[in-house]
């Protein structure tokens, strides 16, 4: 008498259910609460792996089903391969965030450094190595916040409103001390006129007052940091 193999309906396991449903909980949980980014790409990013967990290991899990004769244990395993899978893949990109954020840390300690040797060596002027500082600052700033979650993107969201002001700031004192460096500033054989006069005049005016506004920024700079 051959034995007849039986065939059983499709289904998941008890594992399966609960492997899906920490894999489930898991994407939400990295992507928006533990990065603390509630941002709608974020949030997006999280619904689409969801959906793509309740999707793609069920629907490998049912062609191994039906490859196998309808055997429900291979549709089981193949379920519990697949999710395994996505943990891996879950663990690496978490992986990658964590070195994003060592690196990012690393460039803008260099920038810094590079920054200091550069006014120390006299390589080039202050005024375009500030400029060029304050651009990788800026960019290396926006990575940390973008990799960063909790307190520690708060950190960086301060540092970064702090840098902005005092760019703003020092840019500001920088034009008014260039405009007072143009040729003819303070050469009489050109003021002879009450207009080049009221616009010499305005020019040094505009230079004291953006220096005052430094001054008071750096006296206050560290209430602001504080506060």
């Amino acid at each position: 008498m051959t034995n007849k193999r039986i065939k059983e309906p499709y289904s998941l396991s008890k594992l399966n259910g609960i492997l899906l449903l920490v894999l489930c909980c898991a994407y939400p949980l990295y992507f928006v609460v533990l990065k603390n980014n509630y941002s709608p790409h974020n949030i997006g990013i999280s619904i689409g792996s969801v959906i793509g967990t309740l999707i793609v290991p069920v629907f490998f899990s049912f062609i191994g089903w039906f490859v196998s004769g309808k055997r429900a244990h291979v549709g089981h395993i193949t379920l519990n391969i697949f999710v395994g899978l996505m943990f891996f893949s879950l663990f690496g990109q978490i992986g990658t965030d964590q070195a994003k954020m060592r690196n990012d840390s690393v460039d803008l300690t260099n920038a810094m450094e590079e920054y200091r040797s550069e006014l120390r060596n006299n390589n080039g002027t202050a005024d375009s190595s500030y400029k060029k500082i304050t651009g990788t600052v800026r960019s290396e700033l926006d990575k940390l916040i973008r990799n960063s979650r909790g307190k520690e993107r708060e950190s960086y969201q301060v540092l970064r409103e702090y840098f902005t002001l005092s760019d703003s700031i020092m840019s500001g004192w920088q034009d008014a001390y260039g405009e007072t460096a143009t040729e003819g500033m303070l050469d009489f054989s050109v003021l002879t006129t009450d207009s080049a006069c009221i616009a010499q005049k305005n020019t040094y005016r505009r230079f004291v007052n953006r220096s005052i506004d430094y001054k008071r920024f750096v006296n206050n700079r560290v209430d602001f940091r504080s506060s």
